[in-house]
């Protein structure tokens, strides 16, 4: 069974989240939480309870028998949606994709939430089209913390019937030339003694949990913001791991999670440490 929680609101960003959440495919062993919050000087709660109501109606169309519950929460915003998610297996929100004014005038929400959140965090860009991720499910990996992440990702992956990414970012030291100003990628056997027993290592752990998919890995010369987003391009989703707990003592915003959220239109899952 799947726990499923949606942060829903009347905006094209919060459409994307509930509309990523309807593509799974999600049957009468899961459950979803569809959540809203009106802060005090938010919507009106007719307006709120409405699209909730509409919202679990599309839902149970979609998926006959998926248990669905409606909850329409007051206060603020970042605590009510980490608090009804806590104890589930994924919270679903949405961002306004490039558009960093916005970001910043409603107090980056989804940056702010993916850093404090218990559980994995699905973002979906406002401009996601569920047609267009044919591609795998991508991890990206830096150290063994983000083994977590991969297998979150891997049970993704078998859920969907596709194979498990998992790519390293070497960064290239300084003076050296990449012939032609591009990355090159290597197999396991050509990578660098660490790097291999990274991935090696991520790998065994995703292999006991889910032996039934199909793992790869890949170790790039590049910067990791560049690295992953390229290898985001044409995934299904991207997966990556979040030591820290808040936006400001964090590496994660700022580097690769900022860059993802803003400039890719492959949803991100954030996953915390184990």
């Amino acid at each position: 069974m799947t726990s499923c929680t949606i942060g829903l609101d009347d905006t094209s960003s919060g459409r994307a989240a509930f509309d990523w959440v309807k593509s799974l495919p999600l049957d009468a062993r899961d459950v979803v939480k569809v959540v809203t919050v009106t802060e005090f000087f938010g919507e009106a709660s007719g307006s709120a309870r409405r699209r909730l109501v509409d919202a679990a109606a599309a839902l149970r169309r979609e998926h006959p028998g998926v248990n669905v519950a409606e909850i329409s929460a007051e206060g603020p915003t970042v605590q009510r949606l980490i608090a009804e998610a806590r104890g589930g297996d994924l919270l679903v929100i949405g961002s306004h994709r490039d558009r960093m004014l916005r970001s910043m005038a409603t107090g980056w929400l989804p940056e702010r939430i993916a850093v404090a959140s218990t559980v994995p965090t699905v973002v979906v860009p406002d401009d996601w089209n569920r047609f267009d991720g044919d591609g795998d499910v991508v991890v990206g990996i830096d150290t063994i913390d983000e083994a977590n992440a991969a297998v979150v990702g891997a049970r993704f992956a078998e859920v969907f019937g596709r194979s498990l990414q998992l790519v390293s970012a070497r960064p290239i030291p300084v003076g050296a030339v990449v012939a032609g100003g591009r990355t090159g990628a290597v197999g396991l056997a050509q990578m660098r003694p660490q790097d291999a027993e990274l991935l090696e290592a991520v790998m065994d752990r995703v292999r006991t949990r889910y032996p039934a998919v199909h793992v790869r890995a890949e170790a790039v010369d590049g910067d990791p913001i560049d690295v992953i987003a390229a290898a985001a391009t044409d995934a299904l989703i991207v997966f990556i791991g979040r030591e820290h707990h808040t936006a400001a003592g964090g590496a994660l915003f700022g580097s690769v999670g900022m860059n993802l959220i803003h400039g890719s239109r492959t949803p991100v899952c954030v996953v915390p440490t184990a």
